[in-house]
């Protein structure tokens, strides 16, 4: 999904810390999924970490599947909740995830921060002023061989989560290639990035 590594993230220790509900891992809360009950028993998910009880997740498989064998966000919550099956939940954090990224893209295209098609992305990525490249995952007959090898020449991260579908909701227009140039969006969006599950859902 993301070719090149993601930079560890430095933890400060003023930020607060939250502990999994899976793992027990003490983390900046940043860096978790909050999960909350929502009206009539359901389970609702947060990304942006707002305020009021909540239950903090990693963003793992391996930690749902120890928070559910153990109940544990009905502990975390204080509240019987009508939990779907661990796909359901799964395949949730994953779109969340996504309409931040989408949200995010419309924002840096209305701030004109991005370089859209594959012409003004190789530009840009050859100019050395490219953040983030994103290729739709579902690109139909077309090599991006030229832009990835750019790219990794450049230690520009690669992103295929979108599909194409996603990126033109975000850009108001058809793109397979998109180019992040201001460097808070990108952030932005490699962040959100971490916050995708392993493994299929």
């Amino acid at each position: 999904m993301v070719s090149q590594p993601l930079q560890p993230k430095t933890q400060d220790r003023r930020s607060p810390q939250r502990t999994c509900v899976g793992c027990r891992a003490v983390k900046a809360k940043e860096v978790l999924i909050r999960f909350y009950a929502s009206p009539g028993g359901s389970l609702g998910i947060d990304l942006t970490g707002k305020g009021g009880r909540g239950a903090y997740l990693c963003p793992r498989r391996s930690c749902l599947e120890l928070t559910l064998k153990r109940k544990g966000f009905q502990h975390a919550l204080g509240v019987d909740l009508k939990l779907p099956m661990e796909e359901t939940i799964l395949e949730a954090m994953r779109t969340e995830v996504v309409k931040k990224i989408v949200s995010l893209l419309g924002l840096a295209c209305r701030a004109r921060r991005l370089a859209v098609g594959s012409p003004a992305a190789e530009g840009t990525l050859r100019g050395g002023a490219a953040r983030l490249l994103l290729l739709a995952k579902d690109a139909e007959g077309s090599s991006f061989a030229t832009l990835r090898a750019e790219a990794e020449k450049q230690g520009t991260p690669i992103l295929t989560l979108l599909t194409k579908a996603q990126l033109a909701q975000a850009l108001g227009r058809v793109s397979q290639v998109v180019v992040v140039k201001d460097p808070h969006f990108a952030c932005g969006i490699l962040h959100y990035v971490e916050k995708v599950p392993e493994g299929k859902a």
